[in-house]
């Protein structure tokens, strides 16, 4: 393929990321949240895992003073809790409040529904072929810029 197609493809493949993300901003507006709270609310809903802040950062892909702002916002706000974990007395857990658990049944669950509707509307095999070249292409991705990281690193003085 042409370095000028693929070029082309590379572009149309931003726009398409940047559409989905601007489509969960715009979520997040209208729920009132930033884009961090928005998914620190939504991994908290996914699964039972418990939450620190610092166990946030990564699956976030956000640095710890982002998280650590969203965390203190949602806090104030009364949708979450920090407590101190059993036997561990250096980080404090993340649990949904009573007011955070029913705004995320009101609201994240929405939009979860609205996601599996999505996929919902590919077939098996396409659901599966989109995640899997989803995942190739993260970690193909990934590789690369490991790749040219490591080489910036061994030129830099």
């Amino acid at each position: 393929m042409e370095q000028q197609e693929l070029f082309g493809l590379l572009m149309e493949l931003n726009a398409v990321m940047k559409d989905t993300n601007g489509i969960y901003h715009h979520i997040t507006r209208y729920l009132g949240l930033s884009d961090c709270s928005f998914w620190i609310l939504y991994l908290l809903r996914e699964n039972s895992q418990e939450y620190t802040q610092a166990s946030l950062c990564e699956p976030l892909s956000l640095s710890r003073q982002t998280v650590n702002s969203a965390i203190k916002s949602l806090e104030a706000e009364g949708y979450i809790r920090l407590e101190y974990s059993a036997g561990n007395r250096k980080s404090k857990v993340l649990y949904l409040t009573e007011k955070g658990q029913n705004f995320a049944d009101q609201n994240i669950d929405q939009v979860m529904r609205a996601e599996m509707e999505t996929l919902r509307q590919f077939s098996p095999e396409e659901q599966r072929e989109f995640i899997r070249l989803n995942r190739k292409y993260a970690n193909l991705l990934r590789l690369q810029t490991a790749s040219m990281m490591n080489q910036n690193r061994k030129e830099s003085p």
